[in-house]
């Protein structure tokens, strides 16, 4: 698969130092609360980006400080993060939506990522018809778009979109099983996830 270069991570609009100001600040997001990480919000973002129809704030923001906000299990799902949530401030909070939602307005070609989102997808759709199980042209793939949303070149992301590719893998196989939710699988397609995004998160810190 052909390499597509990378956008200049000059024209990310975040600092380097404003991004992991922003990911200590979700990570500091007082319990039970669950917001993204860093490396997860960018993934969330770039969905509301690729919507056919502009997402108002108001829609996309507290999903991504609380995920369990977007669980349709959640019966009563709560308030949210709020300057008044125990054990936070309204400093913190002030800062914190400033950075997401300056993050939010980042600058790349978004015709471009859904091009490379759609192209794993495809990928992985061949993937799931073969026998075989080789992963290298889904790894390739999934590097490409994290190159292209990330501004960083596609090998120091490969690991971790080798990660993910495994988890789905796994995840396939699962499905094709059963669906048993006491499977080992589960718990091993949770790994793999973790080890990727952990090695997103340093590739582009």
């Amino acid at each position: 698969m052909s390499q597509i270069p990378a956008t200049p991570a000059a024209a990310r609009d975040l600092t380097d130092a404003e991004f992991a100001e922003l990911d200590d600040l979700l990570a500091a997001t007082p319990e039970p609360l669950e917001p993204c990480d860093a490396v997860m919000l960018d993934g969330y973002l770039c969905g509301v980006l690729a919507q056919p129809e502009t997402v108002p704030v108001e829609r996309w923001l507290p999903p991504a400080l609380d995920w369990n906000l977007a669980d349709p299990e959640q019966a009563e799902p709560g308030p949210g993060l709020t300057p008044d949530t125990p054990g936070w401030h309204a400093a913190k909070h002030e800062r914190l939506l400033a950075l997401v939602t300056r993050h939010h307005g980042e600058k790349f070609d978004l015709d471009e990522a859904a091009r490379r989102e759609v192209e794993w997808w495809r990928v992985h759709r061949e993937l799931q018809r073969e026998s075989d199980g080789a992963l290298d042209d889904l790894t390739a793939a999934l590097a490409s778009l994290y190159s292209h949303v990330y501004g960083v070149p596609a090998d120091r992301v490969r690991a971790a979109a080798a990660h993910r590719a495994e988890a789905m893998k796994i995840s396939d196989a699962w499905v094709a099983a059963g669906s048993d939710a006491t499977s080992p699988a589960i718990a091993a397609e949770r790994d793999e996830l973790v080890k990727g995004y952990a090695l997103l998160r340093a590739a582009v810190r």
